[in-house]
């Protein structure tokens, strides 16, 4: 389950990738709950008609030249 949550990203910029992520959060309808660039997380509601959904994503490391980004979400 984890490798399909995952992906990783050819670069090692990570404030890059976090304000990215937060865009597409954004575009994607979600409210921006918390935003941690030194644990690399970022936690978002998005409220639709019939139910609220909450995404986590987390920004790790995988070597010198990549990021890991891993979303989570629950309905």
């Amino acid at each position: 389950m984890r490798n399909y949550q995952s992906r990783a990203f050819d670069t090692h910029d990570k404030a890059l990738v976090l304000r990215a992520v937060i865009s597409t959060m954004q575009d994607l309808g979600f409210i921006i709950d918390k935003a941690d660039e030194k644990l690399g997380t970022i936690s978002g509601t998005s409220f639709d008609y019939s139910h609220a959904s909450k995404l986590t994503v987390s920004i790790r490391s995988k070597n010198s030249k990549q990021l890991i980004v891993r979303a989570n979400a629950q309905i």
